[in-house]
């Protein structure tokens, strides 16, 4: 089990929002959201299951990846709810943004993981190389010990 934030103003916005043209905001999602609710909803030091967290991550991307599919910016990307909320659920995230950049490394995700670890080790001759970018965050992320 992993101690996860609780709910916050921002991801309690997002959750209740009105059906609209973004993804966080369809019908669609709310049956996922629901366990986001659930998971977040929950007092402070309660711990949450990682099958919840998980599902809640694969809900964060693909909201992320549906809304900013047409996005040139990296910064509007980040502006993104979803984004935001992936972010601010801290180090319990890495793991899962590393398998993600593992199976499809949108580049959305190495801005993650730098906002998540304060750390860059993409050397700056592999900087906007993916393969090469992932390898370095590989890299870095098994020096630390996580493990995904």
């Amino acid at each position: 089990m992993i101690r996860v934030p609780t709910m916050d103003a921002q991801f309690a916005t997002v959750v209740s929002a009105p059906p609209g043209q973004h993804f966080y905001e369809s019908p669609e999602s709310s049956e996922l959201l629901d366990a986001a609710k659930r998971l977040f909803g929950r007092s402070a030091g309660v711990q949450a299951s990682i099958a919840d967290i998980e599902t809640l991550f694969h809900v964060l991307a693909g909201g992320i990846e549906q809304d900013c599919a047409l996005l040139s910016s990296l910064h509007e990307m980040e502006e993104h709810p979803y984004f935001r909320l992936v972010v601010s659920m801290g180090n319990v995230m890495l793991p899962l943004i590393l398998g993600a950049i593992e199976s499809d490394p949108d580049i959305w995700w190495f801005s993650a993981l730098r906002k998540l670890t304060g750390e860059n080790p993409v050397r700056e001759q592999h900087r906007g190389i993916v393969e090469s970018m992932r390898r370095d965050w590989f890299e870095w992320a098994e020096g630390e010990g996580i493990r995904w």
